[in-house]
């Protein structure tokens, strides 16, 4: 027998809105810092904030998102969202002052949120469950993509100087995203499921999946602090006289898009735990080459390292959270899930910035390591592979 077929119409259009939108969220990610600093002059840790707000607006809309992307249909949410993306990132022209770029970062978070958790719904609604592994892997690669491309870009448009540029090309491409949506069919079925599961339950089932918060809790401290890192690259590596930074978020996307369709298809034949655990003292080992940088060569062994350890760990954990969640039940239950990336994303850059003003840089990383084994031990003791 041959194997449901992938690659369908639907998937290759969320697939391209879920990659515009992430250009929008990486490209930003990877340069507001050091903007914040630059134009701004804030500190370290507001710089970290101001970074983190963005995620802070996602984790909002994720529960929104989450609840009524089922009930109130496919195209809209996805319309709401990217339109959203296009205005506030128009907003960083105009914004002059720090309460004005929060406010913006705090927005253009929320409709990035919106629209990548009506993507994942789509996604993991329409893929065959028992290519599940392989489904979530080639649909991942859309955004990381966006992860190398958008920093890189974006990391020599600060550098220059030309925020203009950059804050045109975040948005340029929800722009491009929003063209894609007339073209998606809505899934009325799964919204009339949805709407008949919920009339008998608790006003927290209906917005958070229980079953995932261990995951989602696991996952959350094995990414706490790659934001920073992310985060904090093009200030680091300026603090050391290293100008090849923007390298870093390719070499990154390389490695992660080579891995993840492996990860997907090792994960649908023996499960997701022994391939997680080999991620996690991949990640550490990145953390300690990170912390130690002093050439173009620990820039790209960091990357590498981190880019897989990166398609490990999320390619399992969210595998893990289609396959365990009744289809009627994962617009929350995906929600759920990157509420809690979300949480790791605001406190990453705002904890990684108060230690690196008490500490450093490279003691700031090695406590990434070390609280990247404790998510692991987590995910250990709660979370039991079905």
């Amino acid at each position: 027998m041959t194997n449901p077929k992938l690659f369908t119409r639907e998937f290759i259009l969320v697939a391209g809105i879920a990659f515009f939108s992430s250009m929008n969220f990486q490209t930003l990610a990877a340069t507001i810092p050091k903007y914040a600093i630059e134009v701004f002059d804030m500190s370290e840790t507001l710089a970290g904030l101001a970074s983190g707000l963005y995620v802070g607006g996602q984790m909002i809309s994720r529960m929104i998102a989450g609840r009524f992307v089922n009930r109130v249909g496919v195209r809209p949410m996805l319309f709401i969202g990217c339109i959203g993306l296009v205005v506030f990132s128009l907003g960083y022209f105009v914004a002059d002052v720090p309460s004005a770029l929060f406010l913006v970062r705090f927005f253009n978070g929320f409709f990035y949120g919106m629209t990548s958790v009506t993507c994942v719904t789509i996604i993991s609604i329409i893929i065959p469950r028992e290519r599940s592994g392989e489904g979530i892997a080639y649909f991942t690669i859309f955004p990381m993509i966006a992860w190398g491309i958008g920093p890189y870009f974006g990391v020599n448009f600060s550098e220059a100087g030309n925020y203009t540029a950059l804050f045109l090309l975040c948005t340029i491409a929800p722009g491009i995203g929003l063209l894609l949506i007339p073209f998606i069919r809505a899934q009325k079925t799964i919204m009339a499921e949805a709407a008949n599961t919920e009339k008998n339950i608790s006003l927290f089932d209906k917005f958070f999946e229980k079953p995932v918060i261990p995951l989602a809790l696991a996952t959350l401290l094995m990414t706490l602090f790659f934001t920073a890192v992310t985060g904090f690259a093009a200030v680091y590596a300026k603090t050391i006289n290293l100008s090849d930074v923007s390298l870093f978020f390719l070499f990154f996307a390389v490695s992660v898009i080579a891995i993840r369709p492996l990860i997907g298809k090792l994960f649908d034949k023996y499960g997701g735990t022994m391939i997680l655990i080999p991620g996690v003292f991949i990640m550490a080992a990145g953390y300690v080459v990170f912390s130690q940088i002093s050439s173009l060569q620990s820039i790209i062994i960091s990357a590498v390292l981190f880019g897989i350890s990166n398609g490990i760990i999320q390619t399992v954990t969210l595998t893990l959270v289609v396959k365990r969640t009744a289809r009627e039940r994962l617009g929350t239950a995906n929600a759920t899930y990157y509420l809690f990336l979300d949480i790791s994303a605001v406190l990453g850059p705002f904890i990684g910035g108060m230690i690196i003003e008490g500490f450093g840089y490279t003691v700031t990383f090695i406590t990434g390591a070390v609280v990247l084994v404790i998510g692991l031990l987590v995910y250990l003791r709660f979370v039991r592979e079905e």
